[in-house]
């Protein structure tokens, strides 16, 4: 796990830049929070995995953007092994659709799923995306993911949404939208896609996939492929269970 000083800093530093905006001067104390893994993940890696937002009721899941970053040297919880997502259905812990096609989407990668650092573009909760002010609510976070990006060093941003309000359309932008690479998602007229570029002194690929809430990418080998061949992945995917 990082240090805690590390930690501390981070989450300091953290509240200053968000505490700061004169757009929402009480951002912190939304409903939301920002990494869906533990804490254990604010170290180097070679993927960073992000959403649009947290989903979700902000008005009956209280718990602020603050106490998240508050709680965040504690944190050994991954959302996407360790919470239940059951909503209407009975899953197990962690057994949830969209929870086992991100599981075996970093298996894929040679990666185990709590070891992959996990947030989301937008910090602040909504019931879709239509909740959040898009590009507004994305720039006051994104210092904070430059803070992540210079701890971990991803080689790729995995982003779960590639429409015009997500992680993939906002990081392309930073990157000066650099040239789109596609191949059919094997649904529909759907793609998954990817780009190449820089963001500071930052050298990475940002891949776009549909969301996971709706698209299986579970099986379609030639998709993983492609998306290994874009990562530049050349170690052996772990075995899917």
């Amino acid at each position: 796990m990082p240090a805690t000083d590390n930690l501390n800093r981070f989450t300091t530093k953290t509240q200053q830049l968000l505490g700061k905006s004169p757009t929402f001067p009480l951002y912190l104390e939304k409903s939301g929070s920002i990494f869906y893994s533990a804490a254990s993940t604010l170290c180097k890696g070679d993927y960073y995995l992000m959403g649009y937002n947290p989903g979700g009721n902000p008005d009956s899941i209280p718990t602020s953007i603050l106490q998240s970053f508050q709680e965040l040297p504690n944190r050994t919880e991954n959302a996407y092994l360790d919470e239940n997502w059951s909503g209407h259905r009975a899953y197990p812990m962690g057994a949830a659709p969209f929870q086992l096609r991100v599981q075996y989407l970093l298996n894929s990668l040679a990666e185990r799923t709590e070891a992959v650092c996990a947030s989301n573009l937008i910090f602040a909760r909504s019931h879709d995306a239509t909740g959040t002010m898009y590009p507004v609510e994305a720039d006051i976070c994104w210092p904070v993911h430059q803070l992540i990006l210079d701890i971990v060093q991803p080689k790729v941003i995995l982003s779960i949404g590639y429409s015009d309000k997500s992680a993939y359309a906002y990081i392309r932008s930073k990157m000066g939208f650099p040239k789109e690479h596609t191949i059919p998602a094997e649904h529909g007229n759907w793609s998954v896609r990817a780009a190449h570029g820089t963001i500071g002194s930052h050298v990475m690929t940002v891949i776009g996939l549909p969301h996971l809430s709706r698209y299986s990418i579970i099986g379609k080998d030639n998709v993983i492929a492609w998306i290994r061949q874009q990562a530049g992945e050349s170690r052996p995917a772990m075995t899917q269970s």
